[in-house]
């Protein structure tokens, strides 16, 4: 395999990380197994690579993506795919890719769907988790007077999951489960077993009017959630006459880490700008960022919905764009859509 044309792909690089397409494995040669490796998929190397060390990594791998990292921070992505069971020498990209930070945990989907479109997904969790009230939890889900659930946070799914159990439950499946976001959906169904509404609708609000419309108004709700909820969908269901039981399952507090990783992304990552997740991420971010001259703070800002986006604005930062809905291609589009206004290269 060569590595074309582009000047900043003359080195040295200080990454070089294999990635294996879907269906397939990277595969090791013989002569490459016994060169000492980390375990995972990223290999740092001591010394930077030189060109011709990279050409020849990349030429005892087959059907994988081979992404390379320049001392300035720029990626070169490349691949090379078997062509009818012959290994195929091809470039068929050869394109610098943007680092876009996402502040959330890593993500598969996010990950592939900006590394399909030429970004590159950095991410970084600015949240620490701690479940509460498991036991309090376990005995409303075995009260019968509730009509459905809502569970419109990933860590809300996953208190319920840690007292679940079907045979207990098991009513839970004639009863109505809402939620606000297909990855939440099938979070639900993969660890819950159940099925979901709501999955389109994206925000808090839109659910709560979704809610009121389907369900009389003596319907009453146990909606399991964080310390730091928003109160729309509560506020929108009691308008409508229905009761929502509220019950705080998990806490939210800043990672311990997360100074250290803002430092690092401002020092060695060249990010083109910063995805927000959740409105308390938003305050543990800039509480740290005031802390530190950084470059951070001037990069365009976007946010994965409404209430995230206020938040930002209440910080006195401009939004970019906010996601359409809570989905890795609807984030994208809201990038793409940025730099696209801006004329320039997505």
């Amino acid at each position: 395999m060569r590595i074309n044309s582009l000047v900043s792909a003359d080195g040295p690089f200080i990454t070089c990380r294999f990635k294996a397409l879907r269906g397939h494995s990277a595969r090791r040669s013989r002569a490459e197994k016994a060169r000492p490796m980390n375990p995972s998929p990223e290999y740092r190397s001591r010394t930077p690579y030189s060109r011709i060390e990279c050409e020849k990594w990349c030429s005892m791998r087959i059907n994988c993506i081979v992404i390379l990292t320049t001392l300035s921070g720029s990626t070169l992505l490349c691949s090379k795919q078997l062509n009818k069971g012959l290994a195929s020498n091809v470039i068929d990209r050869n394109k610098i890719m943007k680092k876009v930070v996402l502040f959330k945990s890593s993500s598969e989907d996010y990950e592939r769907v900006f590394s399909d479109n030429d970004y590159e997904a950095v991410f970084v969790e600015p949240l620490q988790f701690e479940f509460v009230n498991l036991p309090h939890l376990s005995q409303e889900l075995q009260k019968g007077h509730y009509q459905g659930l809502v569970l419109t946070s990933p860590r809300a799914i996953e208190a319920v999951s840690e007292c679940w159990s079907p045979s207990k439950f098991i009513s839970w499946s004639s009863r109505r489960v809402y939620t606000v976001g297909e990855v939440s959906s099938r979070k639900i169904k993969h660890m819950l077993g159940l099925d979901s509404l709501g999955e389109t609708t994206g925000h808090a609000d839109n659910l709560a009017k979704l809610m009121a419309s389907e369900n009389p108004d003596s319907s009453q709700f146990l909606f399991p959630c964080g310390n730091l909820r928003s109160e729309i969908l509560p506020n929108i269901l009691h308008r409508a006459g229905m009761t929502v039981e509220a019950l705080t399952v998990y806490k939210t507090k800043e990672n311990e880490h997360l100074r250290q990783k803002l430092m690092d992304l401002n020092e060695n990552i060249n990010p083109c700008c910063m995805v927000f997740f959740s409105p308390s991420g938003c305050e543990y971010i800039y509480r740290q960022l005031q802390t530190f001259s950084n470059n951070l703070s001037v990069l365009p800002h976007f946010a994965i919905g409404n209430s995230t986006a206020h938040k930002i604005e209440n910080l006195g930062v401009e939004i970019a764009g906010v996601a359409a809905k809570p989905k890795p291609e609807c984030v994208l589009e809201s990038v793409q859509s940025y730099f696209r206004t801006l004329g320039e290269c997505t």
